[in-house]
């Protein structure tokens, strides 16, 4: 089937998409962008976070791996957050209660960690560089999912999904269940 030059081919023409179909994908797109650059300013704070460590266990007498680890993951963690906060998902709000939130999230992943290397390092034996390297992709997981959904929220999509829950018979206000 031939098409001709005056008639443009838009996606949504092709393949008959709905506008909320378009938006979908537009959402999509939208996450896979904030997934990618979680995971490089993730990458920047990994090498944050084995370097500090690095330098707590091997160059400073006396580290122990456990406080090692709370103190590289928290340089880390206020290196990201400055990172995703501003480039990431673009919120400049309530800056204090947001770093909060991102520091409470890295505290369940410091958590995580810490219980990794009872288990694999010290009754497993394994080596340490090893486990740690292995927590954080395990921790990253769980922090982006949490951040995105907690910390970085944007007032615009609680009330939007207020609106959603609204519209479907779903209580919200505090005299609800009066």
């Amino acid at each position: 089937m031939a098409l001709s030059p005056s008639a443009p081919v838009t996606l949504a023409r092709r393949v008959r998409l709905s506008p909320l179909s378009l938006a979908s994908l537009r959402r999509g797109a939208a996450r896979r962008r904030q997934l990618f650059l979680y995971a490089a300013f993730g990458g920047i704070g990994a090498l944050v976070d084995i370097g500090v460590f690095a330098a707590g266990i091997y160059l400073v007498a006396g580290f122990d791996k456990s406080f090692a680890t709370a103190l590289s993951s928290t340089v880390a963690t206020t290196v990201t957050f400055v990172l995703n906060s501003r480039y990431n998902f673009r919120v400049g709000d309530r800056v204090l209660l947001r770093y909060l939130s991102y520091l409470a999230v890295s505290a369940v992943g410091i958590g995580v960690t810490v219980a990794l290397f009872a288990i694999f390092v010290d009754w497993l034996s394994l080596p340490v560089m090893l486990v740690k390297v292995g927590a954080l992709g395990v921790v990253f997981v769980v922090q982006y999912t949490l951040n995105r959904t907690i910390t970085f929220i944007d007032q615009g999509r609680i009330v939007e999904i207020r609106r959603l829950l609204e519209a479907r018979g779903a209580p919200l206000s505090e005299s609800a269940g009066s």
